[in-house]
């Protein structure tokens, strides 16, 4: 979390210069504060993920607590989509037209970063620390340049358990339940 408040600190100096010319304000930007926005299971099949959004809260209360980021508090806003990326598109929407937010930080999903990933880059909103470790947002920064993924890949991390199996268990029989998406078959491939 510290990267990430120094990250948020270093988008801040780069917005700066432009608000400092006169150009467009940056949205979720005051003198006194910064909102980011994160959508992610509170509820629902998925909501052991919970933690993932409210432990970012508590460290951004804390970093508040001790002065903010550059003397602005951080306004962490969550939205409650219960890993549904239809809700996640929508509730994305609203913290970037309504509530302004300057950037979309730590939500959680690949199914769900992707649903939002075209219009969060078409927008100019930082998609930050998406909780996905899928290929096609590690490796199509050029093409998606707002977008920043956090996870290790899911191909790395399935080649780990293999070669795991294979190096205690040779001759071991496995099964393999996996999630028919991005993420189960990037898994299951490597």
């Amino acid at each position: 979390m510290i990267r990430a408040t120094a990250l948020i600190a270093a988008l801040l100096t780069l917005a700066a210069p432009a608000a400092l010319a006169g150009r467009t304000a940056t949205p979720g930007v005051t003198p006194t504060q910064i909102v980011l926005g994160a959508t992610g299971p509170l509820t629902g099949p998925a909501a052991q993920y919970k933690p993932v959004l409210t432990g970012a809260k508590a460290y951004f209360d804390y970093v508040n607590a001790h002065g903010g980021v550059n003397g602005r508090k951080i306004v962490y806003k969550i939205e409650d989509d219960g890993y549904d990326p239809s809700r996640t598109a929508s509730l994305t929407s609203k913290l970037v037209e309504q509530d302004n937010v300057f950037a979309i930080f730590n939500s959680v999903g690949t199914e769900h970063a992707l649903a939002v990933r075209e219009y969060l880059n078409q927008k100019k909103v930082p998609q930050l620390f998406v909780g996905s470790g899928a290929a096609t947002l590690a490796n199509e920064h050029a093409r998606w340049p707002w977008s920043i993924p956090l996870l290790p890949s899911f191909g790395g991390e399935g080649a780990i358990y293999g070669r795991l199996i294979a190096k205690e268990h040779p001759n071991a029989k496995i099964g393999v339940l996996y999630e028919d998406d991005e993420y189960g078959s990037e898994l299951l491939a490597a």
